[in-house]
């Protein structure tokens, strides 16, 4: 048995409604803010606002951005959470970030908050076209484990749902784990990009079409929605239709999710007011530009994350969009995520980000997809250095060399060194693929 909707009445809403629902929400998480929460009270003060100064979703933009650096300096200063939590809030997980741009910080999360998250993971799952009786395969850690706490999150979506779920986790033997899938054949698959596609090939070396039909990915969102990449899924998950989200530890819930449309992901209005900024003056971009993703949390309470910089930059935000062909009314996020903040690359006066590199070097048919990049911050350099691993059965030579770079700079448009690896000599990701790397590496 199918389901359409998890929430009918709030996917479906008309805008109208929305937007006033989402105007409310965001009163009461700002005046909570403001009421129990340290930071945000400091924070609001050294500009002169109170919550009745912000009243609806543009009226966000009177508050500072802060991000990252802050979130550091201030559990530094008062570990191990900071001035970052609601007075007399009840702990029910503790979960720490991924490290990728830095020391790891801690989110909490209150029963309460934990049972929002839930809901809105299992609303989620059902767009994405799990239904009862399903069984799912979730890959990601269920302990403190350094970011990935969406184990615990996921598994109980799965169970409101109705499916079943097998809590793989980590630890395990990656041979073990796919006799595993091959005896219990689960048809859904939840975890890291990059883990499902070296399932897929594993599967596919011992000569087993993959079970799954129903993939949902994060942890490297970006190359997920390069055409390439999809084709990539296709061939080794021949039934799977891939759905991907955008979410951090600080997001906290799954609030931007991919329909069965497959035309951008919907941003829930009931529970995160999205920005999506210029990184260099802070200001709103157009629906049609890219921009750095800032949060409004609209349902955390336990730790707030409002007007929270993510460091990411995502492809477009439509904030009313038309209505989508599976009938869902809120928001749309286009293109997915092209990189982080500080991967941008200034060659020869163009900006590069990870999802340009990776479009470019997926269309190349002697490469494996594995690669690595130079970034060097701060200034412009005159060439793209990429460090690229060859597909099995092609030895790397200067001629090679020389095409490929040529062929990169035609679709990158900038000058591009490439230093060719055989195959095997970059490790297969098994969550986040570390793509940047020290110019002495390369």
């Amino acid at each position: 048995m199918s389901i359409r909707y998890w929430n009918k009445e709030i996917e479906t809403m008309p805008m109208e409604d929305l937007r006033h629902l989402r105007d409310k929400k965001i009163q009461h998480i700002i005046k909570l803010c403001y009421d129990k929460v340290p930071f945000y009270r400091e924070h609001m003060d050294k500009s002169k606002l109170k919550p009745s100064d912000i009243k609806n979703y543009d009226d966000l933009q009177k508050i500072p951005m802060w991000g990252k650096p802050e979130l550091r300096k201030g559990q530094a200063q008062k570990p191990p959470y900071g001035p970052f939590i609601s007075e007399g809030t009840i702990i029910a997980e503790v979960a720490g970030s991924t490290g990728t741009t830095g020391k790891p910080t801690y989110q909490i999360w209150s029963h309460e908050d934990m049972d929002r998250a839930v809901d809105i993971l299992a609303r989620d799952c059902v767009m994405g076209g799990m239904k009862p009786g399903d069984v799912a395969y979730q890959c990601y850690p269920m302990g403190f484990a350094r970011g990935y706490h969406w184990g615990l999150i996921a598994c109980r979506a799965c169970e409101k749902v109705g499916a079943g779920f097998v809590a793989a986790g980590v630890g395990i033997d990656i041979n073990d784990r796919i006799d595993f899938i091959i005896e219990t054949k689960p048809n859904c698959y939840i975890g890291p990009v990059r883990l499902a596609l070296t399932y897929g090939k594993l599967l596919q070396d011992k000569g087993v079409e993959s079970p799954f039909e129903k993939l949902t990915v994060a942890g490297d969102l970006g190359p997920i929605e390069v055409p390439k990449m999809r084709e990539r899924f296709k061939a080794v998950h021949p039934k799977g239709e891939v759905f991907t989200l955008y979410a951090g530890t600080e997001t906290s819930t799954v609030s931007v999710f991919e329909c069965t449309e497959h035309v951008g992901h919907h941003v829930w209005f009931d529970s995160l007011a999205l920005e999506l900024v210029d990184p260099s003056t802070g200001e709103r971009v157009s629906p049609e530009e890219r921009g750095e993703a800032i949060i409004n949390n609209l349902i955390l309470e336990g730790m707030p994350v409002v007007r929270y910089s993510m460091g990411d930059i995502l492809d477009s935000y439509d904030d009313n969009p038309e209505v989508c062909g599976c009938g869902r009314t809120h928001g749309r996020l286009r293109g997915g995520m092209a990189g982080r903040t500080k991967d941008i690359v200034n060659v020869a006066g163009v900006e590069i980000l990870p999802k340009d590199v990776e479009n470019a070097v997926l269309s190349i048919k002697e490469l494996s997809g594995n690669y690595q990049y130079v970034v060097v911050t701060g200034k412009e350099i005159e060439a793209l250095r990429i460090k690229a691993e060859l597909i099995a059965g092609v030895e790397p030579s200067s001629e090679l060399e020389k095409r490929i770079s040529n062929e990169l700079e035609k679709s990158l448009g900038v000058p591009v060194i490439v230093k060719l690896a055989k195959h095997g000599e970059i490790p297969p990701p098994l969550f986040k693929m570390e793509r940047i790397i020290d110019l002495e590496k390369f």
